[in-house]
């Protein structure tokens, strides 16, 4: 995308026109607008690649895996149910995402959780590498803290 603005560029100074017209400077901040989205998504792309978040987490009770991966929507990080074990009369979750936008944030990351067309604050602290606990609060003072160990060859 870099190398669409200096095709731009007039070859020789004669060939610039003073002032510069209305439809110019468009098309100029177009392009400066298009080079800085393309970087921004290659550096969030490094990070998400770089991520010590991705891979399979199974929760500490077996009662479900988490796959974490990019979001589709290219923004941040989101985990997916790819296994459980439901009990009688539970609801599946299986291929549903669970967390979303996870984004690195005071030595950890944050995202929301989503449960039920509703969302609430998550925090995901990487306790060693093959352990995180995932923090979900309601109004700020009811959280629940669940534990996920890293699934055996899951990427680190």
């Amino acid at each position: 995308m870099v190398f669409l603005a200096v095709l731009s560029l007039p070859r020789k100074r004669d060939e610039m026109t003073y002032p510069i017209k209305a439809s110019q400077s468009l098309g100029a901040l177009v392009i400066v607008a298009a080079c800085m989205m393309a970087t921004a998504g290659a550096a969030q792309a490094q990070a998400q690649a770089a991520s010590p978040l991705l891979g399979d987490w199974r929760a500490h009770d077996g009662s479900a895996v988490a796959r974490i991966t990019a979001c589709s929507a290219g923004e941040g990080l989101c985990a997916t149910v790819i296994e459980e074990r439901l009990a009688p009369g539970d609801a599946s979750s299986l291929g549903r995402v669970v967390v979303r936008n996870l984004r690195p944030a005071n030595g950890g990351w944050k995202g929301e959780y989503v449960s039920d067309r509703k969302t609430f604050p998550a925090r995901v602290r990487l306790v060693n590498a093959d352990r995180i606990d995932v923090q979900v609060c309601a109004a700020t003072i009811f959280c629940d803290t669940a534990r996920y160990m890293r699934v055996k060859g899951s990427a680190r």
